[in-house]
Order: structure tokens, then sequence, then C-alpha cells
């Protein structure tokens, strides 16, 4: 369907997205018979050992992406909102980046403007997440190993989400994430060019549904090679470098400073994706590079 209030980027971009963009593809759930479920329009789904996320309107609008920045993630590879990787990172060098900047802007222009099924709620506003402010200038003061596995969390009565308990545990937490992530991805999280990518305001640690993250710490990944002049290094698996606590300790900081989310990872979300991933046979490396 085509509404006449539409103008022609979008029904130009809705045509290459639902016909030779297929991006329900990947990124719509499928039914018991695996047929796509049209009223979950682009509500992510698992595929491949990675989260192919959630692209509806409302999720690309809460986590800061427009049209430019999807463009340039499209057409490239990369955006100041993330680096294609996995399944996404073929799709670009085999698809997307062969079409003209105009018909990838329309694609753009239609997944943020969105469609029937796939509409913003009013009330959604977009995510600035607070960075790790003065932590990034303080010294590192503890090891890995001195750091406690616990972590005390405030339940709140009326939802039952347990939130991070930041004061008290902002020092410890910036100590793992400078040890772990801090070198390549940078004291304050903004990357450094050539080794890896910013994780403030990037779209996976944004992300509502924190499957990615915790998989690509356990799986690594390599580099897509789509463009040598704005590659990144590659990224070492943590599988046998943190426990499941301390990576959910990590990751949930991560998302907390880095990506404006609350909510906590558990030990148990990471063992349940660390299981997923064995079961499939992802885990224990790097993720191989595409030919």
């Amino acid at each position: 369907e085509y509404p006449s209030y539409r103008p022609a980027t979008w029904k130009r971009g809705k045509y290459l997205t639902m016909g030779l963009g297929h991006c329900s593809e990947c990124h719509t759930p499928r039914n018991i018979a695996q047929a796509l479920e049209p009223k979950k329009l682009f509500q992510g789904n698992l595929i491949d050992g990675w989260q192919a996320p959630d692209i509806t309107a409302e999720q690309l609008y809460e986590t800061g992406w427009n049209i430019v920045s999807l463009t340039n993630f499209l057409k490239t590879g990369h955006s100041e909102k993330g680096t294609a990787f996995g399944g996404m990172a073929e799709v670009v060098k085999n698809s997307t980046r062969h079409l003209t900047r105009q018909d990838v802007e329309a694609i753009a222009e239609y997944l943020i403007a969105g469609d029937k099924y796939n509409e913003i709620e009013p009330h959604i506003v977009p995510i600035i997440p607070p960075g790790f402010g003065d932590l990034a200038n303080r010294p590192v003061t503890q090891t890995i190993n001195e750091i406690d596995d616990s972590l005390n969390v405030a339940s709140d009565t009326k939802t039952g989400i347990e939130t991070l308990d930041i004061q008290n545990h902002e020092e410890a937490m910036y100590n793992l994430y400078a040890q772990t992530c801090g070198a390549c991805h940078g004291p304050d999280g903004k990357g450094r060019a050539g080794i890896a990518p910013a994780l403030l305001n990037n779209g996976i640690i944004m992300h509502k549904d924190p499957y990615d993250t915790i998989a690509v710490a356990i799986r690594g990944l390599m580099p897509s090679y789509m463009n040598r002049g704005t590659n990144f290094m590659p990224m070492s698996s943590f599988d046998t470098v943190l426990s499941d606590a301390q990576l959910a300790q990590l990751l949930t900081f991560v998302r907390n400073r880095l990506g404006g989310r609350t909510v906590i990872i558990t030990a148990k979300d990471v063992t349940n994706v660390r299981k997923e991933l064995e079961k499939s046979g992802y885990i224990g490396a790097i993720h191989q590079p595409m030919e």
C-alpha cells in the first residue's frame, strides 16, 4: 500500500525495502511454520547466532538513528551509530553498497518514518546516554581479579525491574571496562580510529535487546574488509577472560553509561546466550571474515 500523503521518496523506499531489499527476511520474526509475521514487521529475529535487531521506526527513533546515519550505514557499513557485522556486513558488501545513494536514502527514509504496523508511539523519546564523564579521567585502582563478582541491585517494587546501582559500583565497573574494552574503544567509549568503533551512542549498545552486545563479547569479531580505509582491528573473544557474572556487570554498566539503558543484564542472561551460541557452534573464537 502506498498512501497518497507519503512523498515519492518514501514510496520508493518501501518498494526497495519490501522487494529487492527484503529486509524483513531477517529482521521480522517468523511463526512456527517459518512464515513471516506481518504484524511484527521488523521487530527482530535470531539468525546465524546474531540477533537481526528490531529496526522498527520506534526503535530507530528511540536509539537516535536518522536518515543520514542510516544511509551511511547501509551504503558503507560504517556510521556514527555503529559498524555492520555478521550477516549485515554481508548484506552491505554484496547488496546495499551497490545501490545509488539516492536509493539508499529512500530506504532509510522509509525505515525511519515507519508504516502500517510500524508506527512510533507518541510517548517515545530519543535516549541520550550520559557517557562516562569524569570516570574516564580516573586512574585504574583495581585489577580484574580484585573486582567482586557480586552486583547489588535495587528492585523497582512497581515494575519488578532491577536497575544498576551506579553510585556504589561505578568506579569498580569502570576499572573493569578500562582493562577489557577501554584500550581499543577508548577511555571515554568514543572509539579509536582504525582500531575500534565508538560504543557511546552505538546502536547495538543502545538497543533494548542486549543479545548482540552479549554475543559480541562472547564471540568476538573479525573486520568486514568492506573498506580498508575505515576498517577496525579484530575483536578478541572474552569467552575465557571474564566469568558470566563479570560479563553481566560489565555489559550492564556499558549499556547504562554509553547506551542509556537501565535494566541490568544478569549472569543468567549471559549464560543463556552462551548456551545458544554453543548449541549452534558459534563459540570459542572470533568469527571468520567474509570471503
